[in-house]
């Protein structure tokens, strides 16, 4: 059986906190499906993910949060709402835990994975590190970037060219996963 999981709402403009949720969702199945299958107590269904530049990272490593600081406008900056968010979710808990950034974890069985980030994006670099990991782990991962784009904008509005080629290569990945 083959399982969709598209992340990200991209409505209330929560793709990043939502591709992280779906990350660490997927890390602690990924876990548990082990456990149950040395006991022959689960089949694991195949899944697919896509993520709308996931938010991995809550250290903020990564070039993009320098360098597009006050140009992406959606997250603006580091230090910003966004932030905000991040440190009360953390709830003062050491940022580098895997479950709060999965790119600290092992990703080693996750799924065929489509990324998606835009050149002005803050999290560019947090998409691109976890594309690498990915890829480190021996999991097929692709990496769409929109050129000029900020965080999640290319699905904000349904007549602009970006999003109907972001959603025809969206597209174009799960026909050729979903035929398996």
């Amino acid at each position: 059986m083959a399982h969709v999981v598209l992340e990200g709402r991209p409505e209330h403009g929560e793709a990043s906190k939502h591709g992280r949720i779906r990350i660490i969702r997927r890390r602690r199945a990924h876990a548990l499906n082990g456990v149950a299958r040395e006991a022959g107590k689960l089949a694991v269904a195949r899944s697919y993910r896509t993520g709308h530049t996931p938010m991995s990272d809550l250290t903020n490593a990564g070039d993009s949060f320098h360098t597009n600081a006050m140009i992406d406008n959606v997250l603006i900056a580091p230090d910003a709402a966004c932030d905000a968010r991040a440190a009360l979710y953390a709830n003062g808990n050491d940022l580098t835990d895997p479950l709060l950034s999965p790119i600290f974890g092992d990703m080693h069985g996750f799924p065929p994975t489509y990324l998606t980030t835009g050149t002005r994006d803050l999290l560019l670099s947090s998409t691109v590190r976890v594309h690498q990991k990915l890829r480190r782990a021996g999991v097929e991962a692709i990496i769409y970037v929109h050129e000029g784009m900020p965080h999640g904008a290319w699905n904000r509005d349904i007549n602009a060219p970006e999003t109907k080629e972001g959603f025809e290569e969206l597209a174009k990945f799960f026909g050729l996963h979903l035929k398996e």
